[in-house]
């Protein structure tokens, strides 16, 4: 599992592409799962609902 900030899903796609274990065959596919950070510094960031 990879945890990324990152601006856009290309870029994550991206860096998946650029992984040496890519083009070897060790890494048949993957997923790219947005999350939302609730928690930065021990401050919420997000009021819940």
């Amino acid at each position: 599992m990879w945890i990324v900030e990152a601006d856009a899903e290309e870029d994550v796609d991206r860096l998946v592409q650029e992984d040496p274990f890519w083009p070897t065959g060790l890494r048949k596919s993957y997923a790219i799962i947005k999350w939302t950070q609730v928690y930065a510094a021990g401050s919420r960031l997000i009021a819940p609902s």
